[in-house]
């Protein structure tokens, strides 16, 4: 174990650093700050082709809610000065911690989440690994999975891009459907990064509930620390309930991190052989307090998944303060106790943010 993995263990690395998992406060453990998934989502609407360049406004706002990849500026976001207005709210309504899974083929911004750190004083978290597959740049095909592992490495020991600003968490790691073999062989040199650092992994799956399972044991055959797993968008990709106990059953932390998408998305808006209906609020809420009753109320965090501009406050959406302004009102009113709150928003991510030990 060389001395920085030591320094890194038990502690949380953000882009101003390392600290300790305790000063983390409220956290949201799946956001997008800076983004630009234009390559692997934008497609053009077969039937609106002349919406595909008009930038978001509140006027096409409810258009582009639900055909939200076929408007290009949709997809996209860089600004550092409209990201501090977003996030401010975030603070605002006691927020002290985002998570930005943002990783390579989606836009990945180190020096601007070094500046908005620095800005706004909020803890941020910069996402490493791969993304799904078309997102991929092209020499990923012609990498080995201990290739792909070594330079995740060197994201979280030296700094990406050229910069010394560290990934803090690997994620999100990308799987499709089908699952490709390149989307394996990231899953697997996400494994061996973390069997070298302790860096924790986040898990987009594939929409299929065979596809989920299926991750579940390539992680397992790569020898994974499943209790320093997030298995994200468990709340919103139409999965069973049997199929996430199995899930929870590993040990890993279960990522309520949709909230405040309600919206049908189509096959034109997906570009993809099937829509996806996202549930309600009201019945995300639900699912937790099942998971809660079935005794994993210390393994579930949450997020709102701000992927699209349409989402932001700016744009009329509901940003990064959702469930704090929103969703922590309705659940006290349904029975949800101080002590289960503060797990879902405060120490359930603490735990899954801190490096573990390296093997």
């Amino acid at each position: 174990m060389t001395q920085s993995n030591v320094e890194r263990t038990g502690k949380v690395q953000t882009v101003l650093g390392m600290v300790d998992p305790a000063s983390l406060g409220i956290t949201h453990t799946h956001e997008h700050i800076f983004m630009n998934g234009t390559g692997p989502y934008f497609v053009v609407h077969p039937d609106y082709p002349e919406r595909a360049e008009e930038p978001v406004s509140i006027k096409n706002r409810w258009w582009v809610e639900h055909n939200c990849n076929n408007c290009r500026d949709n997809i996209r976001f860089e600004s550092v000065e409209e990201a501090a207005d977003e996030v401010r709210l975030f603070q605002e309504a006691g927020g002290g911690t985002l998570v930005d899974v943002t990783n390579v083929g989606l836009g990945r911004s180190p020096e601007k989440l070094r500046a908005l750190a620095q800005l706004t004083g909020l803890n941020l978290v910069m996402g490493g690994g791969w993304y799904v597959q078309p997102s991929h740049p092209a020499d990923v095909a012609g990498l080995t999975d201990v290739e792909m592992a070594e330079r995740i490495v060197r994201d979280v020991q030296d700094g990406v891009d050229g910069t010394d600003i560290k990934v803090g968490l690997l994620g999100e790691v990308g799987v499709s459907v089908p699952f490709h073999d390149d989307e394996k062989k990231s899953l697997r040199a996400a494994v061996m990064a973390q069997q070298q650092t302790g860096v924790p992994i986040s898990i987009h799956p594939g929409m299929d509930d065979d596809v989920l399972l299926e991750i579940v044991e390539v992680l397992r055959a790569a020898g994974v620390d499943f209790e320093n797993v997030i298995m994200g968008h468990l709340d919103s990709f139409g999965y069973s309930r049997e199929t996430r106990l199995k899930v929870a059953e590993t040990g890993c932390f279960l990522e309520f991190d949709c909230f405040g998408y309600t919206n049908f998305m189509n096959t034109e808006t997906l570009g993809s052989a099937h829509g996806l209906p996202h549930p309600s609020d009201s019945e995300r809420i639900d699912d937790i307090s099942f998971f809660i009753k079935e005794g994993y109320g210390k393994k579930i965090v949450l997020s709102q998944d701000v992927f699209y501009k349409h989402v932001r406050a700016t744009y009329g959406g509901h940003g990064y303060s959702h469930i704090l302004r929103n969703m922590v009102p309705m659940m006290k009113s349904l029975g949800f106790t101080r002590e289960e709150l503060d797990d879902l928003l405060i120490h359930n991510p603490q735990r899954a943010l801190t490096f573990a030990a390296p093997r």
